[in-house]
């Protein structure tokens, strides 16, 4: 008897978040693949690193050790950074993040999102009520939906309809 094959693509956006809670910071789209592929590969000398900073402490190489395990968070921070990278809603406001620093706008002061043309293709702004907008960080060329145009369309609908709940 042929068991049926459940993968994460196979099944509806709602079995996949398992808490219904709007208390929380949501990503409205997944990352992308050249995403978590360069978290991963960021990852790897990290874990060298940490590796290679406890054969110095067990050989008393301290200052090896230290300089390792400073390298090494670095990488797993930046890791880590790149992957939480992107545009979050949540009960108080619209969360823009880069890598380096990030920005929250309360919702009394987002406008809506449009998609806007960037040198290379097409890009989520965020419009802020006083006339202005947040610098676009997310483009259908970036690592979250390079070459998955249906991806980017997917993740501007549903941004929009987040951005429509939160402020209604």
């Amino acid at each position: 008897m042929p068991l049926p094959l459940k993968t994460a693509a196979s099944l509806p956006d709602e079995v996949l978040v398992p808490y219904d809670s709007r208390d929380r910071w949501r990503r409205p789209y997944r990352p992308g693949p050249v995403r978590v592929g360069g978290a991963a590969l960021l990852l790897l000398p990290g874990g060298a690193g940490l590796c290679a900073a406890v054969i110095a402490a067990l050989a008393a190489l301290w200052v090896v050790a230290a300089v390792c395990a400073v390298l090494a968070a670095v990488l797993i921070a930046v890791a880590v950074r790149w992957v939480r990278a992107g545009i979050r809603v949540g009960p108080r406001g619209l969360r823009q993040t880069g890598v380096l620093r990030g920005r929250t706008v309360p919702w009394e002061r987002v406008a809506g999102v449009a998609v806007v043309p960037v040198p290379r293709g097409r890009g989520i702004e965020v419009r802020l009520a006083g006339g202005g907008a947040l610098p676009v960080l997310v483009t259908d060329h970036g690592p979250d939906f390079a070459r998955r145009p249906m991806a980017f369309a997917a993740a501007v609908a549903g941004l929009e309809r987040w951005v429509a709940e939160f402020r209604g």
